[in-house]
């Protein structure tokens, strides 16, 4: 008979340290980020107990979009139900059998994709323009030509990882979305979500020294 054996929280935490102190487990920035809210905030980030939220999977969307189109078809999927909806007709067709069968069938016929939803998909999309023709962004997207760039270092005897978004011969760039992208605003939002500790992270981890944007 197979024996299943689950362990504790305590049992994972203690786990998790004794990783962390040895160099087992390495730290981010979305770890340190974590740990700045609470303790708590970083044990549920490093045990995978926080569900991703809609605004984590739109962010990631754009990202995509913006540094590797070719990619979205591969990781994502939109499920458009325009047509369905339209032959079903009547008052909720989305509660119906037949939509519910169709549903399933278009997730199956995209195992391991993400679904996004048209209305999202039309948004990230929009916004990927946005960036890719605006004069200042479009400026720093052409100096790039590495993407994904897998970052790892020691710091203080701690094993630290990152990714950077995007890398040329004389600048690093990362991509975010934020609410609004006045100065004032957009200035406190970098501020509340401490992306000048990514910056800090990834420069002390890279070997050479870059202008971040």
């Amino acid at each position: 008979d197979e024996v299943v054996i689950i362990q504790n929280r305590d049992e994972k935490v203690k786990d998790l340290l004794h990783d962390l102190l040895s160099g087992a487990k390495s730290l981010s920035y979305s770890s340190l980020k974590n740990f700045a809210e609470s303790p708590e905030m970083f044990i549920q980030y490093c045990l995978q107990e926080r569900k991703q939220t809609d605004a984590m999977l739109f962010g990631t969307i754009v990202h995509c979009l913006v540094l590797e189109p070719m990619e979205f078809d591969k990781r994502y999927f939109v499920l458009d139900d325009a047509q369905i909806v339209s032959e079903i007709g009547g008052g909720n067709p989305r509660l119906t059998k037949v939509y519910k069968e169709w549903k399933a069938l278009q997730i199956e016929n995209n195992r391991g994709k993400e679904m996004v939803k048209p209305d999202i998909y039309r948004q990230a999309e929009a916004i990927a323009n946005n960036v890719k023709n605006n004069r200042a962004s479009r400026s720093i997207l052409s100096r790039c030509n590495k993407y994904e760039v897998k970052l790892e270092w020691e710091f203080d005897n701690f094993k630290f990882k990152g990714i950077k978004d995007a890398e040329g011969k004389n600048c690093i760039m990362d991509l975010k979305t934020m609410k609004s992208a006045e100065p004032r605003k957009a200035q406190r939002d970098i501020i509340e979500m401490k992306y000048y500790l990514q910056a800090a992270m990834y420069l002390t981890g890279s070997t050479e020294k870059k202008p971040y944007y």
